[in-house]
């Protein structure tokens, strides 16, 4: 390369958030990885939590910027890249993530380049183009398809024991074992990033954890696959490593897909808590955003990973198309019947790249307010944003069925491990 550049990676806040320092910026921290493979500098700052006095320090000069995106934090990504050129003007503004991803062309209006996809090996071919003087503005997909040739993340560019995870009562951390989800949800934006569904060998997951263990003394793990438990020829071998490994984890689950034995099978090696997408307890609205999983599956496998011994947890969604107080009625049925432990209550937001965002009319969808720091499903106080009117719900309908099943929910007690945040919510 002819000339040295240095790159600072920047993790916007999560203004709305109780505590956005849950995690670490994983998806930063990988690409992070692949720019070092490069031989060139890279920082990451992570601005969640941090006040906003101390983000030009933190933030500090680089040659390259580049800033992850989500729908919600596209207006203070503005503010973040006003900052990169007070520091330095020269510079170059990357715009990756879910919302440059969705949208190219509005997000050149106030970056430089975009990102599309997931950007492993996109900003290898940024960056080379940024040296030579010539980058392209936009960087179209280049998916990885092979996993294992990724480096792992670099953790060392972030504390991570800074950060609040907890599971099994005790601190922990993010890991990856797969990237996509062959499922085609209405409401999910995920399809647009991840196209292909792939798999890390149980070797390098494997490989990964022990350093964790080794580096940081962390044995605890939150795993955000989509589906952890999805293939169950490679699920069962990666078990038995876990269980020689004596970790604890949680983990996404599909109903659908998973049995009372798959559930044995996840206690045995670890697992303290399984979340399913369980969205509605009305069946009409789980066929309308294409869940392709019925309400009676939701139950049974809430039930059963009860039986195994497992903390259940439950993602619903108030104000899917079609959403009306009698299905408000059927959803609070279901957390009757199925009893699961825990549960996240999420406020419909038709998010860009979503199949609710490009084909409105087909969901009923009459308005969306185009207010981008409002497309957030959940906020400190149980809210979410309000943008969406639809064929049976204007605003003020929608925020009172959320506040209905909101109060519906409250008066259950929770069971198994509680994130400190959500003893401060104030749900009445």
């Amino acid at each position: 390369m002819k000339r040295t550049i240095n790159v600072c990676l920047i993790s916007p806040p999560q203004i709305n958030s109780l505590d956005d320092r849950i995690d670490p910026p994983l998806g930063l921290l990988y690409v992070a990885a692949s720019i070092r493979d490069m031989g060139i500098e890279v920082r990451v700052a992570d601005l969640a939590s941090q006040p906003y006095a101390q983000w030009e320090k933190l933030i500090g000069k680089a040659d390259v910027y580049g800033i992850e995106i989500y729908t919600c934090n596209y207006p203070i990504s503005k503010q973040i890249k006003k900052i990169c050129k007070k520091l330095n003007p020269k510079s170059k503004i990357v715009a990756g993530g879910a919302h440059p991803t969705a949208l190219p062309k509005q997000s050149l209006k106030d970056f430089d380049i975009v990102i599309k996809g997931e950007a492993d090996l996109s900003i290898k071919e940024c960056l080379k183009d940024i040296i030579k003087g010539k980058p392209k503005a936009v960087y179209d997909f280049n998916i990885p398809q092979d996993l294992d040739k990724l480096p792992l993340p670099a953790r060392d560019l972030v504390d991570i024991k800074n950060y609040h995870r907890i599971v099994g009562g005790k601190l922990a951390t993010s890991i990856i074992t797969s990237r996509g989800c062959p499922y085609k949800c209405a409401f999910c934006n995920s399809p647009m990033t991840f196209k292909k569904m792939r798999f890390r060998s149980n070797r390098s997951v494997v490989d990964e954890i022990k350093l964790i263990i080794k580096r940081y003394g962390i044995r605890n793990f939150i795993i955000y696959d989509d589906i952890f438990t999805l293939n169950r020829a490679r699920l069962y071998p990666l078990l038995d490593e876990f269980k020689k490994l004596r970790i604890k984890f949680r983990c996404n689950g599909r109903a659908d897909r998973n049995n009372y034995e798959d559930f044995v099978r996840l206690k045995e090696s670890g697992c303290t808590t399984i979340a399913f997408g369980a969205e509605s307890g009305s069946q009409d609205l789980l066929d309308r955003i294409n869940k392709k999983c019925t309400v009676r599956q939701n139950i049974k496998a809430i039930k059963d990973a009860k039986k195994a011994g497992l903390i259940t947890k439950v993602y619903l969604i108030v104000g899917i198309p079609g959403e009306n107080k009698d299905t408000i009625q059927e959803t609070k049925r279901f957390m009757e019947t199925a009893d699961p432990d825990e549960y996240t209550l999420f406020t419909f937001i038709p998010l860009p790249g979503s199949d609710t965002w490009e084909h409105k009319k087909k969901y009923g969808i009459r308005r969306i307010v185009k207010v981008y720091s409002e497309f957030y499903n959940i906020a400190g106080q149980g809210e979410g944003g309000l943008v969406t009117e639809t064929d049976s719900y204007d605003l003020e309908e929608l925020m009172e069925m959320r506040e209905d099943l909101k109060g519906f929910l409250t008066k259950r007690r929770w069971r198994g491990d509680i994130q400190e945040y959500f003893k401060r919510i104030k749900w009445r």
